[in-house]
């Protein structure tokens, strides 16, 4: 019987935490965005968040904006930029890959508006491609999925 409890417990705990984070999005989606400074770079914030899952955490003025997951890819860094922050990842085991993802500050929050991606066959490293793929147009930071924009390209 205590095992019986034990385990309904622990589906409970795992499936009220996953509600709660639900709730916390949606609420962070619901609320109006923080005016964003783009002059005042002391007021971002681009922390990685190790655990389970790696996030990027993006704050402006101590107000989170956005949580971006990394599943499956490794995070080279996550950083502030004059123009805004970039977050960078790479994946691949034969065909390699780097993708620099850029987002700008604009008056109306951060946009991305740049993927620098490098790539070489492990099986054939002399052919490294480099290029910079313009987003047009610029993906709102609120709507920016990272899987949609990491695979591809």
């Amino acid at each position: 019987m205590k095992y019986i409890l034990a385990l309904m417990l622990l589906v409970c705990v795992g499936c009220g935490s996953k509600f709660a984070d639900k709730a916390v999005s949606k609420d962070l989606e619901d609320e109006a965005p923080p005016v964003v400074n783009c002059g005042d770079q002391d007021d971002l914030d681009v922390a990685v968040v190790d655990g389970e899952n790696r996030v990027v955490n993006i704050a402006v003025g101590g107000k989170l904006l956005k949580t971006i997951e990394v599943p499956g890819f490794s995070l080279g860094e996550a950083r502030k930029t004059k123009e805004g922050f970039e977050i960078s990842i790479e994946y691949g085991s034969r065909y390699y890959f780097s993708k620099e993802l850029m987002f700008e500050c604009t008056k109306d929050g951060f946009y991305l508006t740049r993927i620098k991606v490098e790539s070489f066959d492990k099986a054939n490293p002399s052919k490294w491609t480099n290029k910079t793929v313009m987003v047009k147009p610029p993906v709102s930071l609120r709507d920016f999925q990272l899987m949609k924009y990491a695979v591809g390209e």
